[in-house]
């Protein structure tokens, strides 16, 4: 048996197909098509999900960027999405293909697959996913934690030293800061150039130290696993650092945890792939 993991980007629709071990067997990607119809966008997500669904896919899962009502399978927000705002997408998708289908918030997602992935001992594991915004899911004894109203884990909006933590740490923010264009991409940038951006990096780096302390002070982890584009292919290179002040800012306070990168792409479509195999 396999699942699908769907993750729904304003840009592309990602759609992996995962064995029980969350080993990626199949995928494809396509656009999205979010200026155009809701007719439309359906449409391409169907044809992703037949291109790579077989005989033995028995179920699906969606990560989705934004606000969703996860017991009734419906979209309450699609920022980047806007004509999906309050769709039911879960009976769609089950009445089009057939295949039982969840729907997560992305970030939530993302940090049940990195629990299962790579710290299924965890009691408390914080999955922090940033790319071009940043977000968080808690797992705690192997369940999401949602909190009283179903929000825990914004804390991406945070703020520290008078911004937002997005702001700090999430693609567009730092590239401003970097002075770079929006159409760098990090993955050519480093690692080869990673002591000249030191210097440049000494406010990020403190935010990032500062929030990462905060977390664990909040939430007591004894797993952080962080994921995401920008996590990726930028602050991974800065694993060393980031670890190091971390540690400096917690000297004075009983702590005991890892922080793991997390090193698949589309960690979002593994996780909600996951989240579909536990219902």
């Amino acid at each position: 048996m396999n699942t699908l993991g769907v993750d729904i980007g304003g840009t592309k629709i990602y759609v992996g197909r995962y064995n029980q071990k969350l080993e990626l067997e199949a995928d494809t990607t396509v656009p999205t098509q979010a200026d155009k119809s809701q007719e439309q966008t359906l449409s391409n997500l169907l044809k992703a999900i037949h291109q790579v669904k077989n005989k033995e896919t028995q179920s699906l899962g969606i990560a989705w960027a934004g606000f969703v009502d996860v017991k009734k399978g419906q979209i309450i927000k699609a920022p980047n999405v806007p004509h999906l705002d309050g769709f039911h997408l879960c009976d769609y998708i089950k009445e089009k293909t057939g295949l039982t289908t969840f729907i997560e918030n992305d970030a939530r997602a993302f940090a049940l697959g990195a629990y299962r992935s790579l710290a299924p001992e965890s009691k408390v594991c914080l999955g922090l996913i940033i790319g071009t915004g940043v977000g968080s899911g808690i797992i705690h004894k192997g369940e999401i934690f949602y909190g009283a109203h179903g929000y825990a884990g914004e804390v991406g909006h945070l703020v520290l030293q008078q911004k937002e933590v997005e702001a700090w740490l999430a693609g567009p923010g730092l590239k401003n800061q970097l002075g770079l264009g929006d159409e760098a991409k990090f993955s050519e940038i480093l690692p080869h150039k990673k002591q000249s951006l030191l210097p440049h990096l000494e406010t990020p780096l403190s935010v990032f130290a500062q929030w990462l302390s905060g977390l664990v002070l909040s939430f007591d982890p004894d797993h952080i696993i962080i994921g995401g584009g920008a996590a990726r292919y930028f602050w991974q290179h800065f694993e060393a650092e980031i670890k190091t002040r971390t540690q400096a800012q917690l000297q004075n306070y009983p702590h005991d945890f890892e922080i793991q990168f997390f090193n698949q792409n589309n960690a979002g479509a593994a996780g909600a792939a996951a989240l579909s195999q536990l219902k």
